[in-house]
């Protein structure tokens, strides 16, 4: 059965939604099966439990060393004190598989991001009156912030005059922390 994905689904939120281990059980799991003392005292326990988690990480492709950070480390406090995390599409377990890339791309939060996916997903078209009405005068500005954020997702295709006013007034202010951000962030 290891290597089998067909794991059966979690709907969220009428989303069918792939199951997922959180990063505090992995690492909770790879504590477990680090102790020596536990792998000789108990085998039998100790075998179950280490099939048990080989099965799971495979089931939802998950693994128990997380992807190398090759920021520096004056990078990742930068990153910490801006709140811009960098994430991995895996870590987006609660969005549709098609927004994970997109949402990883853009270093969103997870909150924000699911908001955006869910935005983006229901087919609405903008409204021209509605967002000149909204913005004003801020339009061509929120237009070029919701642009920058857009710009870090290679083949998107997405343009910020394609977005309805939620998601652009949300990605446009993500987008001035983004500039602001990598303005000031360590090389």
């Amino acid at each position: 059965m290891a290597g089998d994905n067909n794991a059966p689904p979690i709907w969220i939120s009428r989303q069918e939604t792939q199951p997922r281990l959180s990063q505090s059980a992995i690492g909770d799991y790879k504590r477990l099966l680090s102790d020596r003392r536990c792998e000789e005292e108990q085998p039998e326990q100790f075998a179950a439990l280490k099939a048990s988690v080989e099965n799971a990480l495979a089931a939802t492709g998950q693994n128990l060393e997380p992807p190398p950070d090759q920021r520096s480390a004056a990078q990742k406090l930068h990153d910490q004190r801006m709140g811009v995390t960098p994430r991995t599409a895996d870590q987006y377990g609660d969005l549709p598989k098609e927004h994970r890339g997109f949402a990883a791309a853009l270093s969103l939060p997870p909150d924000l991001a699911l908001v955006i996916a869910n935005e983006l997903s229901n087919g609405s078209k903008p409204d021209k009156a509605e967002l000149s009405r909204l913005f004003g005068d801020k339009l061509d500005a929120t237009l070029k912030d919701a642009q920058f954020a857009l710009d870090r997702a290679p083949g998107a295709k997405l343009a910020a005059t394609d977005l309805t006013a939620w998601a652009l007034g949300s990605l446009a202010a993500w987008g001035g922390h983004l500039r602001l951000h990598s303005k000031s962030r360590p090389a």
